[in-house]
């Protein structure tokens, strides 16, 4: 019997034209591919509602919660755990960064995210599938601002700046400050450390090791040697010698070591030490030595002795030049002791004064041209004080030609301080205690030692009341604030005031040159006015006796070289002095 073997063609027909019909296999197999997928995805499908089983996320058991579980606990977690200070390294010392001030954050939110939803990931079915979760990392973010800021607070902890090298020169010699290198923490490396090290740094033991380096001194061990060696040892092993002119002492070394000094080069020598010296504690400390290497000079000044006019001579002072000085030490101080370089020598300068002996012998003062003595009889203590004391300031004053004497100016304000008493003074018509009383005694004499030497009258002015110890219209009252007694010295010579008391007056002598006649006259008394007397009930009552009022006119004609200089009028009124009887 034959037989045919069938075959079929591309179209799916057999050798006769004919279609054949899709076989139950294939639709069989077709039908079991749609069950497994709708299957898988189904199972996806729940999984994606709960956090897989035996899940952990920072220690946190998360398995098998639902999304807002788990961001609910996760949110405790990471506000609990960037709380918590984290410890860093740094420097070879432990330092703590709280996470949330620093900007290293963990977001709650991005992370159940990961942990919860839809996966066609075979392997995220699985572990929901096989019970296998895992530890996930937590989803971090980092706030550089504010890391840098943290950083930068763990930097002022740690930065140390470094101790320089230097020597420092005390009485006993030099002391030596050792040189100790700083801490400087790399700021920007640190930043990058710790960004880095977010989050794994929450779980580890170990802290954050932060990146620091040494800041090394400027001025080191070695610069200090030197500076020892070539400068502090040769300056305070001895005593400095000086040679000043002619003059020759030497600086001990308590005195001369605590001048020293060592300064920290610039430029070039940076970082070495270079020496100094205090140039004006220097010569101070050779003045306390010998004080006969520097001296002021003295001005020539005229003296009374003998009842003559004598010129005290002038001297030259001598100064020894700070700097110079300090310059010289410097160079004699870096030789060994012993050298004959080691020895400071210094120009001695003449300074003249600013008055010579023949500036003052210029001037004149060869003879007395004027004299005038006031009584002291019935002058109480106080007022005796005051005159002694006014005197002794008047006593002495040269006056050159053109200048004027001005008496407050000389006296100064008369309080206690200035060594002055209260007594009697005239004051709104009667009289009262006040400091200086009696000085216008002072003022008169002055002012009549002045009318007869011939100079300018330039203000005066009369008391209210004549008082008999003076002459009618040649008198002058003082007052500190409102009346002078001022002369000038008009004169082509000086004129030197002499005061003094004795024998019961006080006398003003002028000295100068005799070359002025003086003639004058005192008209007598015209409308006489009569006193009026009262009772007076006050604490600070003075009783008077009463005397007539009148009225003056003084003249002087002054002549010299047969010329008229000064021809003066005064005509002064005095006021009825009342009659005061204290009840």
């Amino acid at each position: 019997m034959a037989s045919r073997t069938a075959s079929r063609t591309a179209d799916g027909t057999g050798e006769g034209g004919r279609r054949r019909r899709p076989g139950r296999r294939a639709w069989l197999v077709a039908g079991g591919v749609v069950v497994l997928v709708g299957g898988y995805g189904a199972a996806a499908a729940v999984a994606a509602d709960r956090v897989p089983s035996g899940t952990t996320v920072l220690g946190q058991d998360l398995g098998g919660l639902d999304r807002e579980g788990a961001e609910q606990r996760l949110g405790e977690a990471f506000a609990a755990a960037t709380a918590a200070p984290l410890p860093v390294e740094v420097a070879g010392g432990t330092q703590e960064v709280v996470p949330d001030e620093a900007g290293l954050r963990l977001d709650a939110a991005a992370t159940a995210d990961r942990l919860v939803g839809f996966s066609l990931d075979p392997r995220d079915l699985w572990r929901h599938v096989a019970d296998r979760g895992v530890a996930v990392e937590p989803v971090a973010d980092v706030d550089e601002d504010a890391l840098a800021d943290a950083v930068a607070g763990v930097a002022g902890a740690v930065d140390t700046e470094p101790v320089e090298g230097a020597v420092t020169f005390v009485p006993a010699g030099y002391e030596v400050v050792e040189a100790t290198p700083g801490t400087s923490v790399d700021t920007g490396g640190a930043a990058d450390a710790l960004a880095s090290a977010w989050p794994a740094a929450l779980e580890g033991d170990a802290p954050v090791e932060l990146p620091s380096e040494e800041v090394p001194p400027v001025v080191d061990a070695e610069a200090v040697a030197d500076f020892v060696t070539s400068f502090a040892d040769p300056a305070t092993s001895a005593p400095l010698p000086v040679v000043v002119g002619t003059l020759e002492t030497e600086v001990p070394v308590e005195a001369l070591a605590p001048t020293l000094l060592a300064r920290v080069g610039s430029g070039d020598a940076r970082g070495t030490l270079e020496p100094d010296v205090d140039d004006v504690a220097l010569r101070e400390a050779l003045l306390e030595v010998e004080p006969d290497v520097d001296g002021d000079p003295t001005d020539a000044r005229l003296e009374i002795e003998g009842g003559e006019p004598v010129v005290v001579p002038s001297s030259t002072g001598r100064s020894v030049d700070a700097e110079a000085l300090g310059t010289a030490a410097l160079t004699a101080l870096a030789a060994p002791a012993g050298a004959a370089e080691r020895v400071a020598r210094v120009p001695s300068a003449e300074v003249a004064p600013e008055v010579s002996t023949a500036d003052v012998e210029a001037l004149g003062v060869v003879e007395e041209i004027s004299e005038f003595s006031t009584p002291l009889s019935g002058s109480n203590p106080g007022r005796l004080q005051n005159i002694r004391v006014g005197t002794g300031k008047v006593d002495g004053t040269l006056v050159r030609p053109g200048e004027t004497f001005d008496l407050n100016e000389v006296l100064g304000r008369r309080t206690a301080a200035a060594g002055y008493a209260r007594a009697s003074i005239i004051a709104d018509g009667r009289y009262v205690e006040s400091y200086g009383g009696g000085v216008s005694q002072i003022s008169t004499t002055v002012y009549n030692a002045a009318f007869f030497a011939g100079m300018e009258l330039v203000t005066h002015k009369p008391h209210s009341f004549y008082i008999s110890r003076y002459p009618e219209g040649r008198e002058a009252t003082l007052d500190f604030d409102t009346i002078d007694m001022i002369w000038r010295n008009d004169t082509s010579t000086g004129v030197l005031v002499q005061a003094f008391t004795g024998g019961g007056e006080l006398t003003v002598r002028f000295w100068g040159t005799d070359s002025r006649e003086v003639s004058t006259s005192t008209s007598p008394r015209r409308n006489i006015t009569q006193p009026e007397s009262s009772e007076l009930d006050s604490d600070d009552c003075i009783p008077s006796s009463p005397s007539s009022g009148f009225q003056v006119t003084v003249t002087r004609q002054v002549t010299e070289g047969g010329r008229t200089v000064h021809d003066d009028s005064d005509t002064v009124t005095y006021t009825p002095v009342p009659g005061i009887t204290c009840v």
